[in-house]
């Protein structure tokens, strides 16, 4: 009993249950109303979401305005909007550090190297993707500017009323020019990119 008396860490109370609470609610919001992120699951984003709290949960001050309530949320949220950001750049954080590609993994211990180069794509498969990404390239080059606007925008899978808002037009008019880029892009035979 003397450890759980000196013990650095609390035990559980009601108000860690309280902010596990709040936590779970915010991530089940968050992935009702957004995009799957890359690389992460609901436990995932939970975890993510715990421990951020844990370390901004000195931050919270009571008579800043904000209940105890909205400001897990607010730092959650914070939080799974950063990892959303990362996953659309296709980076996601990881505290292991770096390995060698000597390092073995897995259950045969086969060398990192051996693994990633199984995975890679083909030489031709790459060359296909070359290719491809040539073909996307002028036929956004081709678009007036406001149309690749739209374009960078739908490719960073930006809600469409947040894009018309942004860029000041009705949605009208971002749907004319969603018309207009298939359109183009059915010209470039690039019909496999439309949705």
């Amino acid at each position: 009993m003397e450890w759980v008396t000196s013990s650095p860490t609390p035990l559980r109370g009601d108000s860690e249950d309280h902010d596990d609470r709040r936590i779970r609610q915010v991530v089940n919001a968050y992935l009702r109303l957004h995009p799957p992120i890359p690389g992460y699951d609901a436990d995932d984003l939970y975890q993510e979401g715990r421990t951020v709290w844990l370390r901004a949960k000195h931050t919270f001050r009571s008579d800043g305005g904000a209940s105890l309530s909205t400001y897990i949320g607010r730092v959650v949220e914070n939080r799974l909007s950063d990892l959303a950001r990362e996953g659309r750049a296709g980076r996601r954080w990881s505290p292991r550090g770096t390995l060698s590609l000597d390092a073995p993994v897995g259950e045969d211990g086969d060398p990192l190297a051996d693994l990633l180069r199984d995975g890679a794509p083909s030489p031709d498969v790459e060359a296909e993707r070359s290719e491809l990404v040539e073909r996307l390239a002028r036929m956004r080059e081709r678009l007036p500017l406001r149309q690749q606007e739209v374009l960078d925008a739908l490719a960073d899978e930006r809600h469409r009323a947040g894009i018309a808002r942004d860029l000041g037009i009705s949605r009208d008019t971002l749907y004319e020019d969603i018309r207009r880029i298939r359109d183009a892009c059915r010209d470039a035979g690039l019909e496999d990119f439309l949705r």
